[in-house]
């Protein structure tokens, strides 16, 4: 119920519902249903994901036809504790018909829900990146061994040999629009340029003399942007390390800080991270919405 009521304040962490997803790391309704000492019988990384699975049931008996008068009635009965909880889900949520695949089903479609992220979340650079190899990722089919193989839209001459390539094109053409609207905004350069490139291999306009430098220059753009990055990441990790004030000069209480910095539920009260705060307002500023409360030029 917290992780539930998490979600509908904005407050929960999509991301770790997200990645749990992607990793098949959540726990099915089963498993939840049959962990009934979790604290006792999960480790700390095991009762995180415990929690995140229980969110996701919670909201999806939540959504159900009635689901917060069942919801209500089902609490009632059980904090006397002396029911199993198949049946109370079975006595207050009949229309799930539940059986062994059927709670399974509306859990999963619930949880695919909150582990896509929405139009206006923006990726992370290296979650751009990562997308961005797999939007130019073309695949062929060997008959010989009956195997397929990978290779990047970068590879003119074998995208050329692809029979159904204007097919993958059109994929990849999507993927890009998907990815742009999505993508770290220092990387959407290189993503028109690179629909652009694809605009041409689907009507056979591209002429690889061109095209190669081309291609190469974004690929060195790319590589550069993920050393930036890192670069940044790791100057603002030296930043507020010696900006702090409490601690040592051991790598001890060098390695204790970066964890703090990793793991931090608040952010740090800190020149850089005030600045970060004053971007982010900005950045997810709606239309015409009036300029928020800055921390200043500080």
């Amino acid at each position: 119920m917290e992780q539930a009521v998490l979600w509908h304040n904005n407050e929960a962490d999509r991301a770790m519902y997200s990645t749990l997803f992607q990793q098949s790391g959540i726990m099915t309704p089963e498993e939840i249903l049959n962990c009934r000492e979790p604290e006792k019988e999960l480790d700390a990384t095991s009762y995180a994901a415990y929690q995140t699975s229980c969110g996701a049931l919670v909201l999806c008996l939540l959504n159900q036809e009635n689901g917060p008068e069942g919801m209500k009635q089902l609490l009632d009965q059980a904090i006397l504790g002396n029911d199993d909880p198949r049946n109370l889900i079975k006595r207050h949520f009949p229309q799930l018909s539940l059986t062994p695949t059927s709670l399974h089903k509306w859990w999963t479609l619930q949880l695919s829900r909150m582990a896509t992220p929405p139009l206006t979340e923006t990726l992370t650079i290296t979650e751009t990146e990562r997308h961005l190899q797999e939007a130019l990722t073309l695949v062929k089919y060997d008959p010989d061994t009956r195997t397929t193989v990978t290779f990047p839209l970068d590879d003119l001459e074998q995208a050329r040999s692809l029979p159904d390539l204007n097919r993958q094109l059109s994929n990849v053409a999507g993927s890009l629009l998907n990815l742009s609207r999505r993508s770290f905004p220092s990387y959407r350069p290189v993503i028109v340029e690179y629909a652009k490139l694809v605009a041409l291999m689907q009507t056979g306009k591209v002429n690889s003399r061109e095209a190669v430098p081309k291609i190469s220059q974004l690929r060195e753009i790319r590589n550069l942007s993920m050393k930036t990055a890192r670069r940044v990441r790791d100057y603002m990790d030296w930043y507020e390390i010696n900006t702090r004030s409490g601690t040592g000069k051991t790598f001890a209480s060098y390695a204790a800080a970066v964890k703090i910095l990793r793991e931090q539920e608040q952010p740090a009260n800190t020149p850089v991270s005030r600045y970060l705060d004053d971007i982010e307002k900005l950045y997810t500023l709606p239309a015409r919405a009036p300029v928020p409360s800055l921390h200043g030029k500080d």
